[in-house]
């Protein structure tokens, strides 16, 4: 039971910004995502944000205008560089106050009269909550040049600081805007918006906005530390990742490379939707069961498959499990999930993308390379 449990928790956690073909976009690309890293590798500031996410978030078919409903969260917030952060909110929807600490390495959060603790995996410490922005490399970047239009220029003032707005607008329909307004002198984010484009015009998905901030020189040490009853948890996966074979915990940046390593062959949807192609995957073995995962990205969207070879009875647990992995109403899902079953493998093919998109890539599923 325990094995299947790793499988999801390894699952949701590989899941882990910036030509559209004029250089004035890559420079206005680069000064932004300059200036914001440089920001938050430095500064030190006490925020109060509000956070409003759609309800439900992609899950479904696009609602109406008339049911789309938000959540609105009110956080504060204290940034001590990338290595030191503390998170308070009390959600509408929660009879207590969440708290969050990262000292470091580790992520500490607070369940009643005690502190759960895990480790902050590197390949996801920029997407600790105040650190919206993946700051992610090639090719993720030349993807984003490629399937966006770029632009860059003042805009007034947010929380009474100058402010800057990076617009992420897509080329192809039915894709994410994002406009992300930061602070002109420090870099760190001020205001978002993420924005989708459905039948009934433009659906805000996120918009976060700082409502005030002060920066600082230092804070005190306590607000970082935890006391009392720490409960450590640790990822199941990387608890037996000796027993992985050397390509198991290897990443493939190139696609043929994937296919000539994996054991069986792979499935991939074809044809990918415009814009889309294929970033990284890697597979991984432990004893009866062999898992491949190929990652696609048009720049901002992503989604993963990831293809089970084991026997009969551990793919039935491993499908019916991830089909029951979904939220109580009216919670926000990470992601959209579909599992599935084909030519005797066992798929599971989740991003945050619209769910009918997903139905459609998994109805194209082919072996790679195709006849």
């Amino acid at each position: 039971m325990r094995k299947f449990i790793g499988i999801g928790i390894f699952v949701f956690l590989l899941m882990g910004v910036f030509q559209n073909g004029a250089s004035f976009a890559q420079n206005d690309l680069q000064t932004a995502f300059e200036k914001v890293k440089n920001g938050y590798e430095t500064a030190r500031y006490h925020a109060i944000v509000m956070d409003t996410v759609a309800v439900p978030h992609w899950r479904g078919r696009y609602p109406s205008p008339g049911k789309i409903k938000y959540r609105i969260e009110k956080w504060e917030i204290w940034y001590d560089g990338p290595n030191r952060l503390r998170l308070e909110g009390l959600s509408t929807t929660r009879s207590r106050k969440l708290i969050i600490i990262k000292n470091n390495k580790k992520l500490y959060t607070k369940h009643h009269d005690s502190w759960v603790v895990r480790p902050v995996l590197e390949r996801r410490n920029n997407r600790v909550r105040e650190f919206p922005i993946r700051l992610r490399g090639e090719p993720f970047v030349q993807l984003l040049e490629k399937n966006y239009s770029i632009h860059l220029r003042a805009d007034g003032t947010i929380a009474n600081r100058p402010a800057e707005i990076l617009s992420i607008l897509p080329i192809y329909h039915g894709r994410l805007s994002w406009k992300i307004w930061f602070d002109a002198k420090t870099g760190i984010i001020l205001r978002q918006v993420q924005q989708v484009e459905t039948p009934y015009g433009l659906k805000t998905v996120k918009a976060k906005r700082v409502v005030s901030i002060d920066y600082q020189k230092s804070f005190r040490d306590s607000l970082f530390t935890v006391r009392g009853n720490v409960v450590e948890r640790k990822n199941p996966f990387n608890r037996g990742k000796e027993r992985h074979s050397a390509n198991g915990s290897k990443m493939f940046r190139n696609l043929e490379n994937l296919a000539k390593a994996a054991p069986y062959p792979i499935y991939l949807p074809s044809p990918l939707p415009q814009g889309f192609a294929f970033v990284e995957g890697q597979f991984a073995h432990r004893r009866h069961l062999t898992m491949i995962q190929s990652h696609f990205s048009d720049g901002i969207i992503d989604f993963s498959i990831f293809q089970i070879d084991a026997p009969e009875e551990m793919e039935k647990q491993f499908l019916k499990r991830s089909r029951m992995h979904h939220p109580p109403e009216g919670r926000r899902p990470p992601m959209e999930i579909i599992p599935f079953e084909k030519d005797g493998f066992a798929f599971l093919i989740m991003g945050n993308v619209p769910s009918p998109w997903l139905q459609k890539l998994v109805h194209r599923m082919r072996p790679y390379p195709g006849e």
